[in-house]
């Protein structure tokens, strides 16, 4: 399905690349075509929500309109399509129908750009709240876009932007833009889907870009479409002018870049990441790179079809991945990469082979029909091309003056976020005060909150939640995690930490907060679920839910697990998401539970004993030694060592290790599987850095002993 959509779609790209400017709602009759063919095929996927998404159809007010809904169907991951209000995603394409008919620059686009890149309602894996209208009566409100140029234009968002928010080193969950517009602070990713949003509302065709620099160190940054041409920029570290920015002299020993979008889209350098999201790369944008071929022979030595290769590159103590593809039918995957050290990874049959990419090479064999060495030390030299930046022009004296007048943006920034603060209120509530603070602009949802009652429960559930939550949800959500959690008590006392911890505090992952608790509290009574026996052994509730929920669909959730009722509702579930979803579930049902801070490990409690969670698919619980020895290493001495395992198609860490003394012998038991032991010595200015590696496979009952090298 995916090379069908891949090959279709370059016809009908190729086709829009010379034909200038469209008009604003026509597109051409191909795409018509196949769009429709798509959301035909994929429609059956709503099922119990057809009704409404149907509903949602019916109000557009225009054709359309109706086309960028269903192009957002064929595009939606399967969380969105659980949980996401249809409703709101018609205001997204309203608003971008909308834009396409006002704004200049907008309807300028070919249609398959407009839609990838302004319409399109998601950016990354951030929460989808209305905003993109906002945004735009903020923006164009304040004249900042007056007489602008396109380029201009998206240098005024950015210090816009820049305003309003700052970098700050946070966790992986990605906040959605009204929580950084709330909050003013976030890492550079957020930095970047908060600017991508901000222009895309405002019509500037705009996506998400990431890179690993030469050995260490990464960015995610923005960039723009300017005639043609992407630009890049660093979002909210507004400059004079594009490609004018701190990192730039970095770009140019780059091995690849990531860029996500959920777009049926393709191009020749890019991977399907599932969902209708694809992984684009333009390095040739940025470094001096080559096409490399990648060819891999199965066991007999012919062509291995439909074969995974990952991509990785290796530096700052853990792999990166780059790229993952899959062969031909001549047993072929091709990627364009910098001039640097890469390492691809075969996996066919349960077995890997890996080549080292070599800092010209543009041909790499990965052949099954030769046996991969196990148990013996593998060392690469990691060499990187030293690339002088192509981009060195610098802003005018007039650009620089222009940029640089009466421009504080901290101050903004503080003045912005702190705005709707008011101390006096926050002192009369002061177990919670420092939650009122961390909430910026999110304070009167809070407020409103502690103003119901004096109920001593609402300041302590708001002194355990997480900044980001707390910039981001509503009173009405608050609300029910509250009378959720009281209803769920049981025999626990208000004081009990594993009430507290446990089932009022709310789960923290990636996934945003809903109001679900209630709702779901009813559900399990009407279904006769015994929620008494429940608490006694939360297995039973693991097993009910396994029932209901399948974990198989044409597409993936991978972006966040939807909440408890929408999962039920269309009994579907990703393995990944599976143990957040059943910890919501269990706090609903009154069954403490926590996240491990040292494993990460997802617990529960009986009234008695924590104890872990299992996953949707149980692995096997037989076992095998690692037996290391660091008698006579020489290299490894004040070094830390990796041990990876192969999941699925991925290296996953596990742990690692510093090995202090000499005759420092480890035994570690593991399950059974394939594992790679890997090392990663810094160059130390007279000589590159070194990456060691060795392949193990750990049975049943066996003992591998490793000595270090």
């Amino acid at each position: 399905m995916v090379r069908r959509i891949f090959a279709f779609l370059m016809l009908v790209i190729v086709g829009l690349s010379g034909s200038g400017a469209m008009a604003r709602t026509e597109e051409p009759e191909g795409w018509q075509v196949f769009l429709e063919e798509e959301y035909q095929r994929l429609l059956p996927d709503v099922g119990a929500r057809m009704e409404e998404w149907e509903a949602a159809l019916d109000a557009c007010a225009s054709e359309a309109e109706k086309t960028v809904m269903k192009y957002y169907f064929t595009c939606m991951p399967m969380a969105d399509l659980c949980e996401l209000d249809f409703g709101l995603l018609r205001s997204y394409a309203a608003h971008a129908v909308r834009l396409r008919e006002e704004m200049p620059w907008t309807a300028e686009l070919d249609f398959d750009v407009f839609l990838a890149y302004v319409a399109a309602y998601r950016v990354d894996y951030e929460p989808i709240v209305e905003h993109r209208a906002f945004f735009y009566d903020q923006i164009v409100g304040s004249g900042i876009l007056e007489g602008k140029t396109l380029e201009e234009a998206a240098l005024a968002v950015n210090l816009w932007c820049g305003s309003r928010v700052t970098y700050e080193s946070t966790d992986q969950k990605v906040a959605s833009p009204m929580g950084m517009y709330n909050g003013g602070l976030g890492r550079c990713g957020e930095e970047a889907n908060f600017v991508v949003n901000a222009l895309r509302s405002v019509g500037i065709p705009a996506r998400i870009v990431s890179m690993y620099w030469a050995e260490s160190g990464d960015h995610a940054f923005v960039e723009v479409l300017v005639d043609g041409q992407w630009h890049f920029l660093s979002a909210c570290e507004p400059e004079a002018m594009l490609n004018h920015t701190w990192f730039k002299d970095l770009t140019a020993n780059v091995l690849s870049t990531s860029i996500l979008t959920y777009s049926l889209i393709g191009t020749t350098e890019s991977y399907y990441g599932g969902d209708g999201m694809y992984i684009l790369n333009d390095v040739e944008n940025y470094a001096d790179a080559r096409q490399v071929t990648f060819t891999v022979l199965d066991a007999q030595g012919a062509p291995a079809e439909n074969c995974y290769v990952g991509l990785y590159q290796y530096g700052d103590y853990m792999y990166k991945n780059l790229a993952e593809l899959y062969t031909d039918e001549q047993g072929v995957a091709q990627w364009m990469l910098g001039r640097g050290t890469a390492i691809a990874i075969a996996m066919l049959d349960g077995q890997t082979r890996q080549q080292v990419v070599t800092l010209d090479a543009d041909t790499v064999v990965l052949d099954f029909s030769s046996p991969e060495p196990r148990g013996e030390w593998q060392e690469t030299e990691l060499v990187y091309n030293d690339a002088i930046s192509r981009y060195d022009q610098q802003p005018t004296e007039a650009q620089t003056e222009a940029f640089l007048e009466g421009r504080d943006l901290e101050a903004l920034r503080q003045s912005h976020v702190t705005e709707l603060y008011d101390a006096e209120v926050a002192e009369a509530y002061p177990q919670c005060a420092e939650a009122l603070r961390l909430a910026g602009r999110n304070f009167p949802e809070l407020r409103a909150f502690l103003s119901v009652d004096d109920d001593p429960l609402r300041q302590e559930l708001l002194s355990r939640m997480e900044a980001k939550d707390l910039r981001e949800v509503d009173a009405t959500v608050l609300e029910d995690i509250l009378q959720g959690a009281k209803a769920a008590q049981g025999e626990y006392a208000s004081t009990d930490e594993a009430f507290l911890e446990g089932i009022l505090t709310p789960v923290y992952d990636r996934s945003p907060l809903s109001a679900y608790r209630l709702e779901l509290q009813e559900l399990m009574t009407d279904v006769g679920l015994d929620l008494d026996a429940v608490r006694k052994e939360p297995a039973l509730l693991d097993a009910w839910l396994r029932e209901r929920l399948s974990g198989e669909s044409v597409r993936r959730c991978d972006i966040y697990g939807a909440d408890p009722i929408s999962a039920l509702r269309m009994g579907y579930c990703a393995e990944e998401n599976y143990l957040s979803t059943l910890a919501r579930v269990a706090q609903a049902a009154g069954v403490p539970v926590r996240q491990d801070a040292a494993t990460g490990q997802w617990m529960w409690y009986d009234g008695a004993n924590w104890s872990a969670m299992q996953p949707l698919s149980e692995e096997s619980g037989d076992t095998g030694v690692l037996l290391y020895e660091a008698e006579g290493s020489e290299v490894w001495l004040g070094q830390y060592w990796m041990l990876y395992q192969l999941q699925g198609q991925q290296w996953t860490e596990l742990f690692y290790w510093y090995v202090e003394e000499q005759d420092a012998d480890e035994a570690i038991e593991l399950p059974e599987g394939e594992y790679q032991i890997v090392m990663f010595v810094p160059g130390d200015g007279e000589s590159n850095s070194r990456l060691y590696q060795n392949y193990i496979s750990i049975e049943a009952g066996e003992t591998v002993t490793v000595s270090l090298p």
